[in-house]
C-alpha cells in the first residue's frame, strides 16, 4: 500500500437515509477495486460496497458508506484538487434570472467550493456560501456570510437572514441525511424564494445495472436521486417542485467527440476486470470511465411555499 492510499473509518447502514424505510431492492455490490479522491486512493471495505434502492421513495444508497470525520478530514488534504475553477454557469445563472426577474437577489450557495459561482453571479445583494471547508480561493460580497458545516448538519449557524435563492449544484448526492439537508434549504430560502438543486438521475443513468455507473464509483457520492426521490421528499417538506429538467453535467455540457473516452467507457463496459487490469499496467489513474456526452443529471427547481 503507497503513501497515498488510505484506509477509511466506514458507516454501515440498511435503512434507507431519506424515508428511512427498511424494503429495498438490492442492486448488488459497486464495479471498483478502489475509490479515487483527489491524489488519494481509498480501499473499500471487506465485501465492498453494497447497493439498493429503497422500495418505497426510490433513492438508490450505499450501504458502506465513509463516516463524516473522515470525509472532513480527507477534504481539508484535497482541497486544492478538488473542483477546479473552468465553467461558466451560464446556464445555471439563466435559470437563477429566469426565476428573479432581473430585481436583486440574495444568494447562497451550498458547496461553494472556492467560490466559482458566486463569482459569475456578481450583482447586487448578498453573495454566501456554506461548506464543510473553508476553500483558500473563496471570497464573499459586502454583507455575505460562511456558514461552515454540512447542509444536512442537525444545526447550522448562520445570520437567520434567509435567502432569495439557494443553490446546490452536485451537492445532495453527499449528504447523509437528506431529511435534514432538505429541512436546512428550506429554512435558509426565505418564502416564496427558491432552491435550485443539480445532481445525478438514476432514471437516466448512463450505465445499467448501477453498479457501472461512474457517478457512484465516486468516494464522496454515498446516494443517487431521480424525479420520484425528489418528489417524495420535496412533498414532505412542503416545497413546491416548480420543474425538473434532464441535463449533462455541467463539466460536460458542451458536447465533443473524445475518442478516447468513448473507448474507455466501451472497454469498461466490455469487462470491468480487463479495463481494471489495462489501468494498472498503464498507469493511468481515476474512477469508473464515463459515457461521454451522457445525459444523465437533472436540474430542479423548488419553491419554498409563501
Amino acid at each position: 500500500m503507497d503513501a497515498l492510499t488510505f484506509v477509511p473509518e466506514w458507516y454501515f447502514q440498511e435503512t434507507c437515509p431519506s424515508c428511512r424505510d427498511n424494503a429495498k431492492v438490492r442492486l448488488g455490490r459497486l464495479s471498483i477495486d478502489n475509490y479515487v479522491f483527489g491524489t488519494r486512493r481509498i480501499v473499500p471495505p471487506a465485501g465492498g460496497i453494497p447497493l439498493a434502492r429503497c422500495a418505497a421513495c426510490g433513492l438508490t444508497y450505499k450501504l458502506a458508506i465513509p463516516t463524516p470525520p473522515f470525509l472532513r478530514r480527507l477534504t481539508a488534504l484535497e482541497q486544492s484538487e478538488l473542483w477546479l475553477p473552468g465553467y461558466d454557469f451560464a446556464a445555471e445563472l439563466a435559470v437563477v434570472h429566469a426565476h428573479c426577474g432581473g430585481a436583486a437577489y440574495d444568494l447562497l450557495d451550498v458547496g461553494a467550493a472556492g467560490g466559482e459561482f458566486l463569482r459569475a453571479a456578481a450583482g447586487e445583494g448578498r453573495r454566501s456560501a456554506l461548506d464543510i471547508v473553508r476553500f483558500d480561493r473563496l471570497t464573499l460580497s459586502a454583507g455575505g456570510e460562511f456558514i461552515a458545516g454540512s447542509i444536512d448538519d442537525p444545526e447550522l449557524h448562520w445570520s437567520g437572514e434567509p435567502y432569495d435563492v439557494v443553490t446546490a449544484f452536485d451537492i445532495l448526492e453527499h449528504v447523509y441525511s437528506p431529511s435534514a439537508a432538505m429541512e436546512n434549504l428550506r429554512t435558509l430560502t426565505r418564502p416564496g424564494g427558491i432552491i435550485i438543486i443539480e445532481t445525478g438521475d438514476t432514471d437516466a443513468a448512463s450505465a445499467n445495472p448501477l453498479q457501472y455507473w461512474y457517478y457512484l464509483a465516486y468516494f464522496e457520492h454515498h446516494i443517487a436521486w431521480n424525479a420520484q426521490a425528489i418528489a417524495a421528499i420535496a412533498h414532505r417538506f412542503e416545497l413546491d417542485l416548480v420543474s425538473i429538467e434532464r441535463k449533462r453535467h455541467k463539466l460536460a455540457a458542451k458536447e465533443i467527440f473524445d475518442p478516447e473516452a468513448l473507448a474507455k467507457y466501451h472497454c469498461f463496459r466490455l469487462s470491468p476486470r480487463i479495463y481494471r487490469t489495462l489501468q494498472r499496467w498503464g498507469r493511468f489513474d481515476g474512477s469508473t470511465p464515463s459515457l461521454p456526452n451522457a445525459t444523465d443529471h437533472m436540474r430542479v427547481v423548488l419553491r419554498r411555499r409563501p
